[in-house]
């Protein structure tokens, strides 16, 4: 008769704690909806740290503004000679993922060997 006491109380908290974890899960999705959990609990950079990553371009590039989709970032890049290139960089591996070119035509070098510094 004791045990089973002591399993209900032990079930009781138990339902509890269950509850009070999904109440504040549906909390947090209420109060901030549309935002990943990863984004939320990432931390940001500490006062006077940058994280500064630099493509090598020739001199006279024009470069648009940063366009985030997903976890990569997308720039238009007009080279001097007139050449249109979409530069995908993934920002967590600091490496360009993918070189697109316009019109179909042969991309400039695989994206392992482009360097990002």
């Amino acid at each position: 008769m004791q045990g089973l006491k002591v399993a209900i109380v032990v079930m009781g908290i138990l339902i509890v704690a269950g509850f009070s974890v999904l109440g504040v899960e549906i909390y947090r999705r209420i109060a901030h909806p549309g935002v990943p959990q990863t984004a939320m609990t990432a931390h940001p950079l500490e006062s006077g740290v940058t994280d500064v990553i630099t493509l090598d371009l020739p001199e006279g590039s024009r470069m648009s503004d940063p366009v985030a989709i997903g976890a990569r970032v997308a720039i238009h890049v007009t080279l001097p000679q007139g050449d249109d290139r979409l530069f995908l960089i993934d920002p967590g591996t600091r490496r360009v993922t993918a070189i697109l070119p316009r019109d179909g035509a042969a991309a400039p070098a695989h994206p392992a060997a482009v360097p990002v510094r």
